[in-house]
């Protein structure tokens, strides 16, 4: 038989105490420290559901180049090419929203050859985004410069320049409440029981609290809205009188004195965006006040 093998001398507690610790060990594997080394995971986190099976969160997206083209919240582009059909639009006028990170003259360089001249622009800061509107000049119609315009990629929202109308027409009726007085709130208001308006009252009036309401004119001489009118603002072209619309929805905010609002502390910034076609004062219950897509998005900038 061979002869056993001799044993290894043991190791000495010194030798054992000169070793590095396990962190230093790791250190030495990567070169740089334990934090670093947590970062460098970049795999996602995989969710387990209390009822079995693996969930993914949701990773971020990475923005595409013609991503950047588009304002925040907006995740593709828009164009909304109307149908032969619709009637309630402008029919030489169309509109284009761009992000801010693009200018207006990018935009006006980039549709010349469309036969396009802007006629105004509106920045919307809290939006991150510029509308415009441009007038056709070559008699083509918005759906044929709409089509067109999908092929310009810093245009993010490329549309008609629609037409609104109120259902609810106008009439030089005077208002119920005018010159009458009495305690706040009316038994007709319905609505002031349905929501609790007394018990959200006591805790909370919308005190000081501007309010912009874009809207036809609104009477600021009505009782029930004294005071409350603190800014006014026109997006049209000529002085409008004040409409049953703008001023009803103005006291269903405001109001407080015969009716009753649902935040009758509140200040208003009314804003009159709908006008009265001239041929109204001829039937004034069958034509209806009206806006346009562009001069809702200039009533909205005056807003912010």
């Amino acid at each position: 038989m061979p002869p056993p093998a001799p044993s290894l001398p043991p190791f000495s507690p010194a030798f054992f105490a000169s070793l590095p610790g396990q962190v230093q060990i790791i250190n030495n594997l990567v070169g740089i420290d334990p934090t670093q080394l947590a970062a460098l995971n970049t795999a996602p986190v995989v969710d387990i559901p209390p009822d079995g099976g693996v969930g993914m969160p949701s990773q971020p997206r990475l923005r595409t180049p013609a991503a950047r083209n588009l304002p925040p919240g907006l995740e593709r582009r828009i164009i909304d090419i109307p149908p032969l059909s619709l009637t309630s639009l402008v029919k030489d006028e169309v509109v284009m929203h761009i992000a801010t990170t693009n200018t207006v003259a990018q935009v006006e360089d980039a549709v010349r050859s469309l036969g396009l001249t802007l006629i105004a622009s509106e920045n919307l800061a809290i939006t991150q985004s510029i509308v415009m509107r441009f007038r056709i000049t070559d008699g083509r119609s918005p759906r044929d410069i709409i089509r067109a315009l999908a092929s310009i990629q810093l245009i993010a929202i490329a549309q008609p320049n629609y037409i609104f109308t109120f259902q609810q027409q106008g009439d030089d009726a005077t208002p119920a409440s005018r010159g009458e007085t009495g305690p706040k709130g009316d038994a007709a208001q319905y609505i002031l029981e349905k929501l609790k308006i007394s018990d959200v009252h006591r805790m909370v009036r919308g005190t000081n609290v501007p309010i912009a309401v874009i809207d036809s004119e609104i009477d600021a001489t009505h009782p029930d809205l004294e005071g409350v009118i603190a800014q006014r603002f026109s997006a049209v072209d000529a002085p409008e009188k004040p409409h049953a619309h703008g001023t009803g929805m103005a006291g269903a905010i405001a109001a407080h004195q015969r009716l009753l609002g649902t935040a009758p502390g509140a200040q208003l910034l009314a804003v009159n965006a709908f006008s009265t076609p001239q041929r109204a004062a001829k039937a004034p219950r069958s034509i209806s006040s009206r806006a346009s897509t562009g001069r809702c998005a200039k009533a909205l900038a005056s807003s912010i």
